[in-house]
């Protein structure tokens, strides 16, 4: 009677199945929100070389930041099958090329009601990511990140071939964060702005402090506390009279 159980049991500590071989076009199984996959096909799995890297024409240093952020995820990511081995045969992949027109200033600040459509193609030759905004490209680098996948040593992206067209549904996409009243240690809001990132949020609204909440102070950015202090009055000390 117990048979079936314990056996289920032991599966599960388990663990997921070690695949032995990549379906073809199975990496756009974990994209996330949902894309336009215009195709994702090709017999033989693409493999990102030890020297892999973003080529742009922009000398945009946040665009540089972002090259180097996302290198850094694709080369550290984690993955649940560490000790399968790659495919045996596969296509080196050395350079994703981010295309933005002349005129786009990739260092402005990032706007709700941007262009954050983009166009990923992806071969046995070549990678090209087309974008006219900063969020755009961002977009199109989440995308590229999530597409790839640690099996051993080798990152992989498992087509030959990869068209992908995004373009949020939505233009507002947000979450909001309460400070206020409840305090969140400065990794923790880190690691919320990582996931927004990776699920395709853009605004984030970050309620910091109030009347009723505790006393802040910013230096930095003195109009996030406007409205958060009552003048002095009196000669009765007011919460936060020593911060205004």
């Amino acid at each position: 009677m117990l048979a079936a159980p314990v056996l289920a049991l032991l599966a599960c500590a388990a663990g997921p199945p070690r695949p032995t071989a990549l379906g073809h076009g199975s990496s756009t199984s974990g994209l996330w929100p949902r894309q336009d996959v215009a195709k994702a096909s090709g017999a033989t799995p693409l493999a990102l070389t030890a020297d892999f890297a973003f080529k742009s024409s922009s000398s945009s240093a946040r665009l540089k930041r972002a090259f180097e952020r996302y290198e850094g995820i694709i080369r550290d990511q984690k993955t649940l099958w560490t000790h399968s081995p790659a495919p045996q045969h596969t296509s080196p992949l050395s350079t994703l090329e981010v295309v933005v027109p002349s005129t786009t200033d990739l260092d402005k600040v990032a706007a709700l009601g941007d262009n954050e459509s983009f166009a990923l193609s992806i071969s046995a030759d070549t990678a090209t990511l087309h974008a006219s905004t900063f969020s755009a490209v961002h977009r199109g680098l989440e995308t590229f990140a999530q597409l790839t996948i640690r099996l051993g040593d080798t990152i992989v992206i498992n087509s030959t071939t990869t068209n992908v067209a995004g373009a949020p549904k939505f233009s507002y996409r947000g979450i909001m964060l309460d400070t206020g009243r409840h305090w969140e240690p400065v990794g923790e809001i880190l690691h919320l702005l990582d996931g927004m990132a990776a699920s395709g949020l853009n605004v984030l609204h970050w309620h910091i402090t109030d009347t009723q909440a505790w006393p802040w102070n910013s230096t930095a950015a003195p109009a996030l506390i406007q409205g958060a202090y009552r003048s002095v009055r009196a000669s009765a000390p007011v919460r936060g009279d020593a911060f205004s």
